[in-house]
């Protein structure tokens, strides 16, 4: 893409997942990330490991968008989900833990 810009590479990822072409997806979500490497475009790259396959490129993500933004609820929440596919329960159930920390109190 001429004259990138990371809006348009997430776009075109977003794109690319929809249609089931997720080695295009990473791609594109990987150089939307070299551009501007802020959590939302980072969680779109772990869905594409995710739906890769990549259980390492999947977590690695998670972990960078955590690492910019601790109380970022969605990856928060995926970290849980990523911890209890791949057998890790108890560490899960703090992790859901941390999600549900995140979430307003009832009434609020």
């Amino acid at each position: 893409m001429d004259g990138e810009n990371a809006r348009a590479l997430n776009g075109a990822g977003n794109q690319a997942l929809a249609a089931g072409d997720f080695v295009r997806a990473r791609e594109l979500f990987e150089r939307a990330v070299a551009l501007d490497p802020v959590p939302p475009l980072l969680l779109n790259l772990a869905f594409a490991a995710q739906r890769l396959g990549d259980v390492a490129g999947e977590m690695a993500a998670l972990d960078r968008a955590l690492a910019i933004d601790p109380y970022y609820q969605l990856a928060i929440f995926q970290r849980a989900e990523w911890l209890f596919r791949h057998g890790t329960r108890s560490a899960a159930a703090g992790a859901y833990g941390n999600f549900l920390a995140t979430l307003p109190a009832d009434g609020q």
